[in-house]
């Protein structure tokens, strides 16, 4: 009877701090699960939703509450994360890692060796929102000038923003015309199994890489500020 009395007593108090801290699973039919919700990504596996001891997979979820965190599933079964909560509109945001693959240019000494230049790994940051409580959406350019086309301050932020936009892709176009010209005129270079770098190519990397380090998070910036002036 103890032992009995003892794991009714124990979840009980599991469906109490589920039930204060608000965990819920709404699934993508409409129903709403309540319990303790946690998401579990196994290695090399699937990850999942588990409520209580039911598992269910993300693409059956539109949103779901675990520790305290709102997310929203979107693009399939990727997940955004609940950022700022606004009178009107929601801002959710979800993270990408993108590996970059350096380009191999002459080292200028003898014997003409070749060296990888730049490269990397860069995290970007992709936006999307909710307005009135309605489907959480891209928080692209486009859907965000519909969105919010009745208010004057948003739209002058998405003006801004687009003009951010063409300068990054301006000038990315621009650092990579010039590194590759730069390259050529390098390889052109060689003489007597020597190659003489050419500053194009450093001018081209360096414009190239200030445009995707610079512009993009004035962009996100141009957003955010769209979207607290519609929630003022």
């Amino acid at each position: 009877m103890r032992a009995t009395a003892l794991l009714f007593v124990l979840f009980s108090m599991v469906g109490s701090a589920s039930a204060q801290t608000g965990e819920y699973a709404l699934l993508a039919a409409g129903d709403t699960l309540r319990g303790a919700v946690e998401l579990r990504s196994p290695l090399l596996k699937r990850a999942y939703v588990r409520v209580d001891s039911q598992r269910v997979e993300i693409e059956d979820l539109t949103e779901f509450r675990d520790d305290g965190v709102l997310y929203a599933v979107v693009d399939g079964r990727q997940l955004a994360s609940l950022v700022s909560e606004g009178d009107r509109v929601d801002f959710y945001a979800r993270y990408e890692t993108t590996h970059h693959a350096g380009a191999m240019v002459p080292t200028g000494a003898p014997g003409g060796g070749m060296h990888m230049t730049g490269g990397g790994v860069s995290t970007e940051q992709i936006g999307y929102f909710r307005l009135d409580g309605g489907p959480v959406e891209r928080a692209s350019a486009g859907n965000l000038r519909t969105a919010l086309a009745d208010n004057e301050e948003s739209m002058a932020a998405l003006s801004q923003h687009q003009t951010l936009t063409y300068a990054q892709y301006g000038g990315t176009a621009v650092g990579l015309g010039l590194f590759g010209v730069g390259t050529l005129l390098t390889l052109n270079s060689e003489s007597g199994g020597e190659y003489t770098p050419s500053p194009l190519l450093f001018v081209g990397a360096g414009i190239a890489s200030l445009s995707s380090l610079i512009f993009p998070s004035q962009r996100r910036a141009k957003v955010q500020q769209a979207i607290d002036a519609y929630n003022e």
